[in-house]
């Protein structure tokens, strides 16, 4: 496959690094990449969100250039550089440990190790509050990111800062978020947008990132709480049952629910 990023031509070939699922990844150099995305994909709408953010990228890009997001780039044309070619675009290869792997397991009571990075928790607070940061940072640029999930948030090795990782995702401007992972997004988010489609929010990124960084410090996600009847996480989510509110109000919050607080060591280990 010839591309043209930036005024340069790459013969990319046809074996992709990566693929997911809305497209496949290519190598162009040791420190970027491109996004192709599937042929069914490469739509108008989709073209016009590429050329927004990578506009958004060079505003944000000047006032906060020491912040690690994989932002799109620049457009990445097949053949001649037109509107109709646009196929994907470049971004900067980071490739660090996911907050997925680095997080903390209940089992052995300390944090996984991944790439010689291992938290404590001292260091997992403080990484949480300047991944807040970043995201208040997009937030002011008017950037919401709606897919807020584990495995698009990376460690940094050595600084360990916090990676932000499939941006081409975000909303932005008259632009939807198209993906969503239900096990972190707000429940007031589903169908908000209509004919299948989310209407994320600033508050919803911040409930989102609330539910990934309970996981990352304390191993399971918030509403995983043991109850009787027994009920799933999903459930407990929808119906506003966390083992943060349990706490924070008192389990006899949950009997005006139906249910009740199940002793249990997982339970106790969640707490504790």
């Amino acid at each position: 496959m010839q591309l043209q990023i930036a005024g340069q031509h790459y013969d990319v070939g046809d074996q992709p690094i990566a693929s997911g699922g809305e497209g496949e990844i290519y190598a162009i150099s040791a420190a970027s990449v491109a996004k192709v995305y599937y042929q069914n994909l490469r739509t108008t709408e989709r073209r016009q969100k590429v050329l927004a953010l990578c506009d958004s990228y060079l505003n944000f890009s000047s006032r906060h250039a020491d912040y690690l997001i994989a932002f799109p780039e620049a457009p990445a044309y097949e053949g001649v550089a037109s509107f109709n070619s646009i196929v994907g675009f470049s971004m900067v290869r980071y490739g660090y440990p996911t907050i997925a792997e680095l997080g903390f397991d209940l089992a052995s009571g300390e944090f996984n190790a991944n790439d010689g990075v291992k938290f404590t928790d001292e260091t997992a607070v403080a990484f949480v509050y300047a991944l807040f940061d970043v995201v208040n940072r997009l937030h002011s640029a008017r950037i919401i990111l709606g897919d807020i999930n584990p495995g698009n948030i990376e460690c940094q090795p050595g600084a360990r800062s916090p990676v932000i990782i499939d941006v081409d995702a975000a909303q932005i401007g008259g632009f939807s978020c198209p993906t969503t992972h239900e096990d972190y997004n707000d429940p007031r988010v589903t169908g908000r947008g209509g004919l299948g489609n989310n209407l994320f929010d600033f508050g919803s990124d911040v409930f989102a990132l609330g539910v990934v960084c309970f996981e990352f410090l304390v191993g399971v996600r918030p509403h995983m709480l043991f109850v009787k009847p027994p009920k799933r996480d999903k459930e407990n989510k929808a119906n506003g049952v966390s083992s943060v509110k349990c706490w924070a109000e008192g389990r006899n919050y949950l009997a005006g629910l139906g249910i009740s607080y199940f002793d249990c060591p997982e339970n106790d280990a969640i707490e504790a």
